[in-house]
């Protein structure tokens, strides 16, 4: 059995983190490494990693000297990788027993796909369901809208070889993800998701969080890396830096409140939606409306389904 390396930065998620441990080590698919970072919790965190690094061997456990943010962890993470496939869990969330195996099963019989990814359920803090999104498994689709939304969420399952050719994550405020997989597409790679297997499950609206940490800045810094995919796709290379990141995503304070204001209303449109609350979903829809950068967002989005529509 080929080696899997799962790689999980972690951060101040002490009411998660033992289940979201537990999905990984009791996976169908048994022959992992589990690469643990913690980037200098305060609460209980790295405590009940350390508890069960102590029981299971699987466990490599490693701690951040300073708090040095997700990108830096992952990347930590993957230098002490050894396995022939990567995959990519979070702290938070919930990974189906059987995704490893499923996952490098789809690898294995579709030599031209370098990266898989599946469809996902969104829940809440106390493990409702809250939604489902489908990622499209179409290539030629998936680079069609890849300007408008992550193509493959970021939990996917690639080859060790290619986060080393692409020298992993870069620093890019929370989009990360996205950065590295426009990347591989224009490396030349294939990437797709197996969109009919909902195999992991996302936490939305914990505190901490990214979209809540970075609101606006988080969607400035998605656009930023449009622009740099947009760069290469002329000429091969981008300008990026994270100089010129942090200055493309500045804003002003009101317009941060506003966008943070606005992804609660979104938050609880989603949420009524959920428990079928369709006035109540439309009155706060459009109550989230009261940010121009949610606008563009949400128009984004829109464009996205149109293109997408009864595609796979």
């Amino acid at each position: 059995m080929d080696l899997v390396s799962v790689i999980m930065p972690t951060y101040n998620v002490e009411q998660f983190v033992a289940e979201a441990i537990e999905s990984i080590l009791n996976q169908s698919y048994s022959n992992i490494e589990f690469v643990i970072v913690d980037d200098c919790s305060t609460d209980n965190t790295y405590k009940i990693c350390e508890e069960y690094a102590q029981n299971d061997s699987r466990i490599k456990l490693l701690r951040n000297e300073k708090n040095s943010k997700i990108e830096f962890s992952l990347n930590r993470a993957l230098k002490n990788c050894t396995g022939k496939y990567v995959i990519r869990m979070d702290g938070d969330d919930i990974s189906d027993k059987f995704r490893i195996e499923i996952m490098k099963n789809y690898l294995d019989s579709h030599e031209d796909i370098k990266l898989v990814g599946t469809s996902a359920i969104t829940i809440n803090t106390n493990n409702e369901e809250i939604g489902r999104t489908i990622f499209l498994s179409d290539f030629s689709m998936i680079k069609k809208t890849c300007l408008l939304k992550t193509p493959v969420v970021h939990i996917w399952m690639t080859y060790k070889y290619i986060y080393d050719e692409l020298n992993g994550y870069r620093k890019l405020f929370a989009t990360e993800d996205y950065d590295f997989i426009l990347r591989l597409i224009t490396s030349g790679y294939k990437c797709s998701n197996i969109s009919d297997y909902f195999g992991y499950k996302i936490r939305v609206n914990r505190v901490g969080n990214s979209s809540n940490t970075y609101g606006v800045k988080k969607l400035k810094s998605r656009w930023y890396t449009a622009n740099l995919y947009k760069e290469r796709i002329k000429g091969k290379f981008d300008s990026y830096s994270e100089e010129k990141c942090s200055k493309y995503i500045k804003s002003f304070k009101i317009t941060e409140k506003l966008y943070a204001l606005s992804n609660i209303f979104l938050y609880r449109a989603i949420t009524l939606k959920a428990h079928k609350n369709i006035l109540g979903m439309i009155f706060f829809s459009f109550c989230a409306l009261i940010s121009p950068y949610q606008i563009a967002y949400l128009y984004e989005t829109f464009k996205y389904k149109l293109l997408t529509r009864g595609k796979k």
